[in-house]
Parts: structure tokens; sequence; C-alpha cells
């Protein structure tokens, strides 16, 4: 009996289980309780996170043996980065091959585990958890509130990802309608109309494994997407520790709160730098892993080594372009390293520059071929490598019009966004001020003039010359410094230099410990200095992570949202066809939109040109040569340029019966073409600094958007001011463009009326067409 009674009580209490969820699923149905939710989350991020580690654990055993013995948790970081490459790589292959289905989901990431537990491996990976597991922190009181304050910035850095609006506008726009595409149509696809689709989309790869999971509810798809960047988040916190280390060349064991100083850059919970379902935190997550790779690898230039690192400086770019940022001047450091050893006499000095040149080689290749798909993919649609960039160079980009190379120039990369000062060597002098001036002045920034990115490394990084034993400290701070010059004369978007603030926090870091090890005279003035960034940032902790309430996750997780309208979106994708192909006017966020989608928003493509077209006939003949069959517009959004364009879909559109869904206006494109009519005639009023009068349209946005240099278009007859002749408005124009709140004399007010119909009206004008 005594034997019995431990199995009689589990069968008790099994049976109690069962019941209670038997009676509880009667009242609320399992499935749907938050919890579960959170499960099935944590499930599919589990299967992700095994299937990377299983790749980067395959690779990184071939690539570091022979080489020095890492840490363990420098270790698991080298693997878990390149084992993400490896993942979207073969995402990428399998697009290539027409194979995105729900089946490849499970297959990729079971590939992954087999490929990390066949004998060898699973040895290497144990002994790599192992000792992780072996590791006790011993921590005094100082060491308490770091982690205090380091558990509290990840715990509302989750609570953010939580929140049903964290993903962010861009995310909306590109890397998530991006994976939406490629889930449905099965295989990569061209975005022809979107340029911000084509720039490196490696997020947009793994988005798209998430969004063919089988059985996944459609909710929790967004929800994973965060999960997941959340999980490369704390994968980069990891590598900030192990970095650290290596700085310090400390032993394993020490120094672990160093992650926690991640928080002294508070710009982590600020909008368009937070967790936002974007590229730039992958970006982030990548750079740590490529600095340890090659850093490690200038020591002897070790051929394996360098291959890694060079795959991880591919990958990163392909994530984004401005990963440049650092593996530039890593570059720049790894060639004067193998110049000392080239022109140095030893007594091994030919093995040594065989070697070093064979390194080189393979950092070069790695990252070739890491790289090279996503160069090969714009090669293939667009026959332009990097398109929509360098249309100059690559004369036979697709597609294109005349202006694109200016549009591209000006629209993508505005001017005041391209670093101050004219010239080189002004914007090289503006570039190195902006080194030691970033992190007190925003310069693309959601919440005004406030400082927000975090002070202490433009403070702390001059001190590494002070420290003892600072030579890897220096040659860190060094790189970082030059990843910021790089981005100061580059594109001054405070969100990218989240791609730049691992190793910012790694140098910061690092000049705190060891100042606070110099004793206490330095801790003196370290403390103060630290304690007023943390008060500082203090608030902006909350700010991101209390937008969204326990009740707004929890409805999140089990009814629909609507988040930059994308419920809306959902609702015109079950009113549209399979086969539907849209056009999207006046507007970026089409996530929820499972059609194919194309812009005709001049500055943001190059396949639709408004200027060469004259009447809603024309226009018609143009999407229907591109087999559109269906047309979204937002009346009530702002004014556009060039005018023609407002003019001339406002004249296809207005006639056809539509479906409305919030904001958004649906209507099919009709079988039977609009009546062939003469260009348009238009007069103006009060639309300075065009005179007053009739134009062709064609002449009316002439220089709109165009390069420097264009004549302004003249009027064909000039019209004095608001006293138009109702004979004018009667017969002699086919379109009133008028000012807001410029009066017509009452003979030209009663045939505006008689004649027109207001089909749109923003602050800038009002748009009539003449009656049919």
């Amino acid at each position: 009996m005594a034997t019995a009674r431990p199995f009689l009580a589990a069968l008790c209490c099994l049976g109690a289980t069962v019941a209670l969820l038997l009676f509880l699923h009667r009242l609320t149905p399992v499935q749907t309780w938050l919890p579960a939710k959170l499960a099935c989350l944590w499930l599919w991020l589990g299967v992700f996170v095994a299937g990377c580690l299983g790749l980067g654990n395959s690779i990184c055993r071939w690539a570091l043996r022979g080489t020095v013995q890492l840490p363990a948790l420098e270790r698991l970081v080298l693997m878990s980065a390149t084992g993400v490459g490896a993942f979207a790589l073969l995402m990428d292959v399998a697009g290539a091959l027409h194979l995105f289905h729900p089946g490849l989901a499970v297959a990729l990431p079971a590939l992954g585990v087999a490929a990390g537990v066949g004998a060898r491996p699973a040895q290497t990976l144990s002994a790599v958890l192992a000792r992780l597991r072996g590791w006790r922190w011993r921590g005094d009181l100082i060491d308490v509130l770091v982690v205090g304050v380091g558990a509290l910035g990840v715990s509302l850095v989750y609570l953010h990802v939580l929140d049903p609006a964290a993903p962010n506008y861009d995310a909306h726009w590109t890397h998530l309608p991006i994976a939406q595409d490629f889930a449905r149509a099965g295989r990569l696809v061209p975005f022809l109309a979107d340029w911000a689709k084509n720039f490196p989309h490696l997020t947009s790869l793994i988005d798209t494994w998430i969004w063919l999971l089988p059985g996944l509810p459609a909710a929790l798809r967004l929800p994973l997407v965060m999960h997941t960047e959340f999980a490369f988040f704390v994968g980069t916190l990891a590598a900030v520790l192990a970095t650290v280390r290596w700085l310090l060349r400390a032993r394993e064991g020490r120094h672990g709160v160093a992650w926690a100083a991640f928080f002294l850059f508070p710009s982590i919970f600020v909008y368009d730098s937070n967790l936002g379902g974007s590229a730039d935190h992958l970006a982030a997550f990548m750079v740590l892993p490529l600095f340890l790779a090659l850093a490690r690898a200038g020591a002897d230039f070790s051929p394996r080594l360098c291959a890694v690192g060079g795959a991880l400086a591919g990958a990163a770019l392909i994530t984004k372009y401005q990963t440049v940022y650092v593996s530039g001047p890593l570059a720049a450091w790894l060639v004067v390293r193998a110049i000392r050893v080239l022109v140095t006499p030893t007594a091994e000095a030919g093995r040594q520059r065989r070697r070093t040149l064979v390194g080189l080689g393979a950092l070069g290749a790695g990252a070739v071929l890491a790289a090279s798909p996503y160069f090969l993919e714009n090669v293939v649609f667009h026959g332009n490598p990097v398109y929509p960039f360098m249309q100059g160079l690559f004369t036979r980009s697709r597609p294109t019009f005349a202006d694109v190379p200016f549009l591209v120039s000006t629209t993508l990369t505005p001017a005041d966004l391209r670093g101050a000062g004219h010239g080189l060597v002004a914007r090289l002098a503006s570039a190195l001020r902006l080194i030691f001036t970033f992190s007190f002045q925003p310069h693309y920034s959601f919440i005004g003039a406030r400082p927000y990115f975090g002070f202490l490394f433009t403070l702390l990084a001059p001190l590494t010359l002070l420290v003892p034993d600072g030579r890897r400290l220096r040659m860190a701070a060094l790189v970082a410094g030059g990843a910021l010059f790089c981005w100061a004369l580059n594109y001054l978007v405070d969100r990218n230099l989240q791609i730049v603030l691992p190793l910012l926090v790694t140098v910061t870091a690092g000049v705190i410990i060891r100042l606070w090890h110099l004793g206490w005279a330095a801790r003196i003035g370290l403390i103060p200095l630290c304690l007023v960034q943390v008060f500082w940032g203090g608030d902006l902790f909350f700010q991101g992570a209390l937008q969204g309430t326990i009740d707004q996750i929890r409805g999140h997780l089990t009814t629909p949202v609507d988040i930059h309208e994308t419920s809306e979106r959902q609702a015109i994708t079950r009113e549209l066809p399979a086969g539907a192909k849209v056009i999207i006017h006046d507007e970026h966020s089409v996530l929820g939109l499972d059609r194919e989608a194309l812009s005709d928003q001049a500055g943001f493509q190059g396949l639709i040109d408004y200027h060469p077209l004259r009447t809603a006939r024309e226009v018609f003949d143009r999407f229907s040569a591109l087999g559109v069959t269906h047309l979204l517009w937002i009346e009530s959004a702002p004014a556009q340029l060039p005018i023609q364009r407002e003019i001339l879909f406002g004249a296809l559109v207005h006639p056809l019966a539509f479906s409305a869904h919030g904001r958004y206006k649906v209507a099919a494109l009709p079988a039977t073409p609009p009546p062939a009519t003469p260009p348009y005639r238009v007069l103006t009023v009060g639309l300075s600094p065009l005179p007053d009068g009739v134009y062709p349209i064609d002449e009316l946005s002439r220089c709109e958007m165009r390069p420097p240099g264009c004549t302004p278009p003249a009027p064909t007859t000039s019209v004095p001011g608001p006293d138009v002749s109702s004979a004018l408005l009667r017969d002699g124009v086919d379109v009133v463009l008028l000012r807001p709140g410029v009066a017509l004399e009452p003979p030209a007010a009663a045939a505006l009326a008689d004649t027109f119909s207001l089909v749109r009206s923003v602050d800038a004008y009002q748009l009539f067409l003449r009656k049919p």
C-alpha cells in the first residue's frame, strides 16, 4: 500500500486537473487564455532558436577548429549569430526555388536541430551549455542594484513587445508586407512599385518563416514577430557581456552585470529606436559577434575565423546597409593589422604573410557567400544589384523612367538628413564634430529636441586613454568612433544608431568597470555621473512600455485590433478576389492587404510616372497594361506632388462605384475604359507660385519633382485672379484648381457649380472636374 500511495495521489491529481480543465473550458475555451497564447508564442520561438543554434553549432564547430578555445558565452554568441544568418540564407534559397510552404516552416528548424544533435556537434553544444550552467554569480550590493535596473529594463522591453502597437510604421510599410507577399506567392517576388521594399530584407525572410507556420492563428503572427525581435535583443545583451569580458581580458564568470549597461542608453524605449518589428535590432544583434570574430581574427588571421567574420559582415549588410558603419571601420583596422604583418620582417614572415593573405581572402569569400543571394535577387528582378540606387551606373535598371535617379537621391535620402556642410571638407568637419555632439542633439526624433540616446559613451570613451591595460578598449572605442563618423557623414537618422549602440555599450561598460577598479577616488566621480544618466533617462523607461495596458495586450492576443488601420486592410483583402492586383494611392502601410499591390506615389517607385499621362483614359490604359484590377485610395490624405497625378487619379476614380473601409475607398477597375478625350486643360486660381490661368495638364506639373534647371510653366491663357469669366468655365477648361478661401465672382461661381463637381478638397487646393 505504501508503494502505491504516490501513484494513487498522482492519479487523483491528474483526474482533478482534467475535471478542472473541462469545467473551465466550458466557461472560457482554454485556447483563448492569455497564458495559452503566450505558451504558443514561446513554443514557436523555442523552435526557431533551436533551429538557429543547431545550424550555428555546425558552422562554428568547423570554423573554430584549431583556433583559440573561446569562452562558453562567446562561443554561444557566435553560434547564435551564424545560425540566424544561415537560417535566413536557407530561407532565401528556398524562396528562389519556389519552396515557401508551411512544410518548410517545420522542416527548416528540424534541419537545424538535426545538424546540431549529431554526435560531435552535440558534445560541443553540451559542453558550452554545461560551462554556462556551472557558472555561479557572486555579487555585492552594487551588483544587486545594477542587476535590478537591468531586470527592470528587460521587463519593460518585454511589456512593450506585448503591446499591440509595438510594430512601427516601417514594419507595416515594408518589412512585414514583404513577408506577407513572399508567403502568399510561395516564392521570392519582385517589388516593382515600392523602392523601400527593395532595400536589404534579411529580417523579412525570418518574418516569412513566421507567416508560413502551420496552425499559427493570424492574430499571433505579429506578436511572434515581436517575440523573435525580443530574442535578438536578449542575444545582444549576452553579446555585450561576452564582448566586455574580451575587452577587459576577463575570465569566465567575471563582470556578470555588464550587460545591464545597455540601459544607460534609454533610446531603446523611445519610438523609432525601440523594438518595432523592423530590421534595426537584428542588425544590432549581428554587430558584436561580427566584432568579436574579426577582432580575434586580427590576432593571427585564422582563415576559418576570418570566414565566419566575413559571413557575419555579409549577413549584416543584407539586413541593413547601415551595418557598414561598423564593418567598414573594422575592415580598416584589419587592413592596418595585415599591412603590419606583411611589412614586418620575422623568422616566420613568409608563413605569416601567406596566412594573412589567405585569411583576408576567406573574409571576402565569406562576405560574398552570405550577401550574394540578395544582390543576385536584385539583378534577376531589376537588372541592378543595389536597386533602386546607382541607376546612373546600372543603366539597365528596371522599372525606371527618366527622373528616377534624381528622385532616389532627393526623396529617399533627403538633403537635410545627409549631414551638414557643403563640399567634402565641410562635411568631414561636420561629421567629426558630430562624434562628440550626437548624444546631446537628436536629429530625427519623435519626442522633440530632448536628448534621449545616452551621454556616457561620449563622456567616458576618452578615458580609455587613462585606464590600465586598455589596449582592446581603445581599439573598440576607435572602431565605435569610426562607426559614428560614418553615420554622421551619410544619413542622420537616429534610429540607425541602434546598429552601433551595442558597441558603444560595451566600450562604456568596459570603461566603467576599469574606473571602478581604480578605487574610491575614481568612484567618487563615476557614481554621480552614472546616476545623472540613470535619472535623466528614467522617465523614458516607461514611455513605450505603458502605452499598452494589460487589457490591450490581452485583447491583442484574443481579438482583432486596428493598428495603422491593419483591420481595414484585412477587410479589404476579404472583399478582393485572390488574383487581384491593387493600385495603392497616397498610402505606405499595406500590412494586412494580402494582395499584390503597386504604389503610384511619386518619389517612392519607378514604375508609374504620371508626367506623360494627360487624361483618365491614358491612366486607365497604363493601369490595364500593368494588370491592375482594383484601385484603393484615401480622399482625406494630404495633397501630394505632382498635382497632375492627383487630377488624373481623381478623374479616373470619381465616376466609379466604391466600397468604404474606414478611410479607405476601393473600386474595381472597370472593364469598359473611360471615353477618349483631348488632353485636359486646367484652370488654376490662387495656387502660388503658379500664375493664375489655363495650363495644358502636362505643363502644369512640368517642374514638380524634376531636377533643378527646369523652366517653370506659363499659362496659355492668363486669368486676372478670381475674376474668371463664366464662358471660360463653361467651355474652355476641363479641370479647376481653386485655393480654399478664394471666392469667385457670382457668375463664375454659378458656372462652376453648374458645370463642375468637387472631387477633392485639401489644404492646398480644391479639385473640380467637369461633369459628364
